[in-house]
């Protein structure tokens, strides 16, 4: 998965450069006394060596460096045979590119690059599908989450691969969620709602025009990659990202509750009525004016104990069901990092609860139409 999230980074890194849209941190005051910086205070020249270097590295540790013979160089040279590995190969082609866009030998150099980085991401996904689902499931879902925000111009048109209606359209985020859920054995129930649950809230954002031209929206979405990141790479609990106050908690709680008042209303009925059964038998027997009804529940082997029995599982199943939702909901609600909805929007505002409509709800097939 790092991997993958690492070749989406060092595309975007070469693409963008200074102008990249996302870019959490202004540019900093210059450093003297050779002060140290933390890792996003860091310059994007030398954010781009150390994700170089990241890349190198996850390659050999992954056995993934593979065969360069056939990425060809901006001048159409391919290299000796076996003298190169295709990590490599990409990462000298990345050398390439120079900083400076108006550079007259940036389109040539980033065309063989971009190029290159094609060819060995096609030959990583052949190795790999040779191998387990959840090692090829691993490496796509990393890099389609970072290219959510490492690939994307905000301006681009809706026709275009760096488009927000491609990256986080509804097909787009349907296949980023089932890698999730293929993954879902290997990671954390908590972490794969959370991020399930922001990726259906930013699948929201960008299908509003308005919405999504939101000042610094980018910045907000690699606020939001970066979250994805440590939840499904470093394992950080969604608990940690944020701790709802009591009055949140409490809001939740009420917001589920009225969503599921149908099936509430026909749990509690059900129990009512098990324990009213539960009561005849114990309260006549064969006897009495309910002797006929407490014949007929024996007669199909329902007995005191059976019935009360079956109203405490009832009430203990809605329950469980209440404290999962509310659960999921707030661990949705700290892993969601959206801007505020304008007035002038025209899709609804995410909810808060793991119902239809709302923020923790995955994206599915049904809401392609929507």
């Amino acid at each position: 998965m790092r991997l993958g999230w690492g070749l989406a980074e060092l595309r975007g890194r070469i693409q963008f450069g200074d102008a990249d849209p996302g870019r959490l941190f202004e540019a900093q005051a210059e450093r003297t006394g050779h002060a140290l910086p933390l890792g996003e205070e860091r310059s994007p020249a030398e954010l781009l060596i150390e994700v170089k270097q990241v890349v190198l590295a996850l390659a050999d540790r992954t056995s993934l460096t593979l065969s360069g013979d056939t990425i060809k160089d901006s001048n159409g040279n391919t290299p000796t045979k076996g003298s190169v590995t295709a990590a490599q190969r990409v990462i000298a082609l990345a050398d390439a590119v120079p900083d400076d866009p108006a550079n007259r030998s940036r389109g040539a150099t980033w065309n063989a690059f971009s190029e290159g980085l094609y060819r060995w991401d096609a030959m990583i996904q052949d190795e790999l599908a040779t191998l387990s689902f959840g090692e090829s499931s691993a490496y796509q879902l990393g890099r389609g989450l970072a290219e959510t925000s490492w690939a994307l111009d905000p301006k681009a048109a809706a026709q275009s691969t760096t488009s927000w209606e491609y990256l986080l359209g509804t097909k787009r985020c349907i296949a980023l969620t089932r890698l999730l859920e293929r993954l879902d054995p290997a990671l954390s129930d908590p972490c794969v709602e959370a991020t399930k649950g922001s990726l259906a809230a930013w699948e929201r954002v960008a299908k509003d025009a308005n919405w999504r031209s939101v000042k610094d929206s980018a910045v907000f979405l690699r606020q939001q990659s970066t979250i994805w990141r440590d939840l499904l790479i470093v394992g950080t609990a969604p608990s940690r990202l944020d701790k709802p106050s009591l009055l949140q908690r409490m809001a939740t709680v009420v917001t589920v509750i009225k969503a599921m008042f149908w099936h509430i209303f026909f749990a509690v009925v059900f129990a009512v009525c098990v324990a009213v059964g539960a009561w005849l038998l114990t309260r006549y027997g064969t006897n009495g004016p309910g002797g006929q009804i407490v014949s007929a529940l024996g007669l199909l082997g329902i007995t005191a104990t059976g019935l009360s029995a079956k109203a405490k599982a009832s009430a203990n199943s809605l329950v469980d069901r209440l404290t999962n939702a509310v659960s999921a909901d707030l661990a949705v609600s700290a892993a969601t990092f959206v801007p505020k909805r304008p007035r002038n929007a025209t899709v609804k505002q995410p909810g808060v609860l793991s119902m239809p409509g709302s923020v923790a709800e995955p994206i599915t097939l049904n809401q392609m139409a929507v």
